[in-house]
């Protein structure tokens, strides 16, 4: 393990209960005055949580040239990223069809053992 690991390890073995064990050690120790301690339990932060944007790399202007490379190309369509003309394709809205489609075939398979057992 790197020094590093150890010092981590060593920090949150000798930890009191009911200390700041749970924040990544190392930072700084607790506070040992009463008005540190009032002034922390009393900060607020305005913030609210919001979700990141989405982020798709097959539409990053950025690595345009990473996606024209042949060998790159011919591995993503190998992977099913992209379809026979090069277009990227949504790999989620793809896994649902396919999903549905997995559904059906189990169902109409469910009626034809019923079927057959008739």
């Amino acid at each position: 393990l790197p020094a590093c690991w150890g010092r981590l390890l060593r920090s949150l073995q000798g930890a009191p209960p009911g200390s700041m064990s749970w924040i990544t050690p190392g930072l700084r120790p607790d506070n040992k005055s009463t008005a540190h301690k009032a002034r922390e339990h009393g900060f607020q932060l305005s913030s609210r949580v919001a979700p990141l944007p989405e982020y798709n790399a097959m539409f990053d202007v950025h690595l345009r040239q990473l996606w024209m490379n042949p060998k790159i190309k011919a591995g993503m369509q190998s992977a099913g990223f992209l379809d026979e003309q090069g277009r990227a394709v949504d790999v989620d809205a793809h896994r649902r069809k396919l999903y549905v489609i997995e559904q059906e075939l189990a169902q109409a398979d469910c009626v034809e053992r019923h079927r057959a057992m008739e």
